[in-house]
């Protein structure tokens, strides 16, 4: 039965083609707007692919010290328990005009030991036996061997300075071996600790050290051995700041000995800043360097007062100089006397019988090889 009410078929099918057609015409002009919103992006806005990075403004070149500081700032403070240790001998370093910069960056690094308790003797001397070893037949070789590699160089110093090849040779290879032993100890901190060794707290308890070890020693005694120790050594640290404000030393470069030298001759400060020598002539005093650190050491003894024809104790005298140690001359002037004698090549030495020694040690080796297999 016809229902007037319900849509033909027709009809139907003509609506839904007019909805895919709307639907189809709306996707499409979606689709163009979204191309030219695109397009006037690209056109209107900085390319980013092509795009240059920000250069970065230069700015103006600061001082050594100034560089230092901005790359360690991290590292610094003042405020920590290893600055505070030594804040007497920054207060002390600050009037006599080092800079108040250059201590901070020095006690408030972290690369700075902690101030700690300093014990001292009130007679120290050095053993012998500690430089024995120098007059060993290996080390005397040794040493003919730098001489041999840095024969020209010795010559042109001795000539100009005056002061023979041999004792040079036995000084440098003796304080350093020729550069090659300079020392593991951190140079400000070795200078720095008995340059501060007359404080109270310390001199309390190096004699509370004496007491313990039931050694003899009054406080009057202790007072006047580190009120010694603090005028030979705080002139030393004064001057290592002022090396490194004036020569742009790296404080926390610098490595040496035990009581504060450094270099192929082992200098204190104060020598350095008046003894070195740039015998290179490259502008700048390096005693790392063998031409600037040989001419330093002949330069230096020149001006203690070394003659090559000088007796024995005179040449000692001069030698207590540079290393107040009476073993330390004697060993010095005993190789130099001991390298002025002619070496003699291991393979030309004749035993009595005039046999070769290194066969005669063959002959022995094979011996007891038979006696062992029997």
């Amino acid at each position: 039965m016809f229902n007037p009410f319900q849509a033909s078929p027709i009809i139907i099918n003509k609506n839904r083609r007019n909805k895919i057609r709307l639907k189809r015409k709306f996707s499409f002009i979606k689709s163009f707007l979204l191309i030219i919103i695109i397009v006037i992006n690209f056109l209107f806005s900085p390319p980013l692919a092509n795009s240059k990075p920000t250069e970065r403004k230069k700015t103006p070149k600061t001082t050594s010290a100034k560089k230092l500081n901005a790359n360690r700032q991290i590292k610094i403070n003042c405020l920590s328990d290893t600055a505070r240790s030594w804040e007497h001998l920054r207060a002390k370093l600050s009037a006599d005009g080092i800079s108040n910069e250059l201590l901070d960056m020095t006690y408030c690094d972290s690369r700075m030991p902690l101030f700690e308790e300093v014990h001292f003797s009130l007679k120290p001397k050095e053993a012998p036996s500690i430089y024995s070893g120098f007059l060993h037949k290996k080390e005397i070789q040794k040493i003919r061997e730098q001489m041999r590699l840095h024969k020209t160089l010795l010559d042109e110093v001795a000539q100009k300075y005056k002061v023979n090849k041999y004792i040079l040779s036995a000084l440098l290879y003796v304080e350093s071996r020729f550069g090659t032993a300079l020392g593991k100890e951190l140079v400000v901190n070795r200078l720095s600790r008995v340059a501060g060794i007359n404080q109270e707290n310390n001199l309390r308890w190096v004699f509370s050290e004496y007491q313990k070890r039931k050694e003899p020693a009054t406080i009057a005694e202790l007072e006047a051995r580190a009120k010694y120790l603090e005028t030979t050594f705080y002139p030393e640290l004064l001057a290592l700041f002022q090396l490194a404000t004036e020569k742009k030393i790296e404080i926390f470069e610098l490595y040496g000995s035990k009581a504060g030298a450094f270099g192929i001759p082992q200098f204190m400060p104060l020598t350095a800043q008046k003894y070195g020598v740039d015998f290179n002539q490259n502008g700048k005093i390096s005693l790392f360097e063998l031409a600037d650190g040989i001419a330093s050491a002949a330069n230096y003894l020149r001006a203690l007062g070394w003659k090559d024809d000088l007796a024995r104790d005179k040449k000692n005298e001069v030698l207590l100089k540079y290393n107040n140690s009476l073993p330390y001359a004697t060993t010095l002037t005993r190789l130099e006397n001991l390298l002025k004698i002619p070496s003699i090549p291991i393979s030309e030495t004749k035993t009595r019988n005039g046999s070769n020694i290194a066969n005669k040690k063959k002959t022995e080796k094979n011996r007891k090889k038979k006696l062992n297999v029997n």
